[in-house]
């Protein structure tokens, strides 16, 4: 029996998180404007942000990230009970982009 898997997949991301007192949903979603911005994508021709669900995220403080109708990543604060059980006292914002998904996306 091969136990191995036939095929491997090789993923790019791009991630990131600000922790600060004054971090939130809409500063990290004007951080991830601004850098797709200096690579052509905005809110004018391709940009779009959803309302997601997920554990790690505080409810309704989440979005994924769309461009040309295909989600490519999301953006959110992070669930206060998650930090609580890390012991991280501060709140903290972060973001996930699959790079491989955006460059086939802007070909």
């Amino acid at each position: 029996m091969n136990l191995c898997p036939k095929k491997t997949e090789t993923k790019k991301n791009f991630a990131g998180v600000y922790a600060g007192k004054k971090t939130n949903y809409t500063k990290i979603r004007g951080e991830i404007e601004g850098l797709l911005a200096e690579l052509g994508i905005n809110r004018d021709n391709v940009l779009e942000f959803e309302k997601e669900d997920h554990p790690m995220f505080l409810e309704g403080r989440i979005a994924q990230i769309i461009v040309n109708e295909e989600a490519v990543g999301y953006l959110g604060e992070i669930n206060p009970q998650i930090l609580n059980n890390l012991g991280i006292e501060m709140p903290i914002s972060g973001f996930e982009i699959d790079l491989n998904r955006l460059h086939f996306l802007s070909e």
